[in-house]
């Protein structure tokens, strides 16, 4: 499995569960998904406010088709809400066809990510900013390797992997793995 930024437009994000309409909007078959239509669209607004404030959120789950396709396993809800802020890339947890078709989940027992539909092991991954556990998630909790004190400063925070947020209230940010952000501070120190 490999984690990576992908078109947005490359990505079957619609199923039997999440159905697009001619009108461009969607239903939800709530017996099958557990949520209704309007949940959906109360949490993509709320996912929608939390990427406008530049805060981090779990990448989605896709199969690679191997043709430049994907398909969306797990976020839609983070899907329609990258899309209605009009961004053309999403960050992905892809996996390859093997993974997809081979592992399956074990509820309470997985100890890392893996690819079936519907799923990120909550366990594990926790979504979004949003409520973990009942509980809202508290961002003073945040490993901040440098802060600026201006809104419009360059913020370096570390959770599952550092992002270094830069840009009108962190708009832009740049995601990387611990080896990765060493090997950058350490080529820039060498500038």
């Amino acid at each position: 499995m490999k984690r990576l930024f992908i078109p947005l437009n490359k990505i079957e994000i619609y199923d039997e569960m999440h159905k697009l309409q001619p009108d461009g909007s969607f239903i939800v078959d709530e017996a099958k998904d557990g949520k209704s239509t309007e949940d959906h669209l109360k949490d993509i607004e709320y996912i929608k406010s939390v990427l406008k404030r530049g805060k981090k959120i779990m990448p989605i789950l896709v199969a690679d088709n191997e043709d430049g396709t994907y398909t969306r396993l797990d976020g839609f809800k983070r899907c329609i809400a990258y899309k209605e802020l009009g961004y053309k890339n999403i960050e992905a947890f892809v996996c390859n066809p093997a993974e997809y078709v081979n592992q399956k989940r074990i509820p309470f027992l997985d100890d890392k990510m893996i690819c079936f539909k519907g799923g990120q092991p909550k366990e594990v991954y926790p979504l979004f900013e949003g409520k973990q556990n009942g509980e809202e998630f508290n961002y003073d909790k945040i490993t901040f390797l440098y802060k600026s004190k201006n809104p419009h400063g360059l913020r370096i925070e570390i959770d599952e992997n550092v992002h270094i947020h830069f840009g009108e209230y962190g708009k832009y940010r740049l995601t990387l793995g611990k080896e990765d952000f060493i090997n950058l501070a350490d080529s820039i120190i060498k500038i």
